[in-house]
């Protein structure tokens, strides 16, 4: 008799993003999945996120200033395109599922998570936490 075959299969969800250079691309996704294309998607480089938690919202104000939102409350930053950090106060543990961010006097952001999760940032680095009046899961922010 024999064994059955056991297969897993893991699901790579990847969330992307525009950059406003049609070359530079970034997407993330499962266990701090980070990956960049600089030439419109013909070959792709991963990145280190520092990160283990699913990334699940990217955004970029330009080619090298974007944010990345996911699990737990996780949220990393660029400022060079290619370097990752942690932010260092995010006011939530909470699932975060999307990000927006764009040039204004600095850059400003908004993420958005589960019951009625909304961060606001003017760096990527530091968020405070807005009052959404609702306890609905917010998935897209733009």
């Amino acid at each position: 008799m024999n064994a059955p075959i056991t297969y897993w299969r893991r699901l790579l969800v990847l969330a992307a993003c525009d950059t406003g250079n049609y070359t530079v691309r970034f997407t993330v996704g499962e266990a701090g999945t980070i990956l960049n294309t600089t030439d419109a998607g013909a070959t792709w480089q991963a990145q280190a996120s520092g990160v283990k938690n699913n990334l699940n919202g990217v955004s970029f104000a330009f080619t090298t200033y974007g944010c990345a939102v996911g699990d737990k409350g996780t949220i990393v930053y660029t400022t060079d395109g290619s370097t990752w950090n942690s932010a260092s106060s995010v006011p939530t543990t909470l699932k975060l599922n999307a990000v927006d961010v764009e040039l204004g006097e600095g850059v400003d952001g908004l993420a958005v998570g589960v019951q009625g999760t909304i961060l606001f940032t003017a760096n990527c680095s530091s968020w405070t936490a807005q009052t959404s009046n609702t306890t609905a899961n917010l998935n897209g922010v733009w």
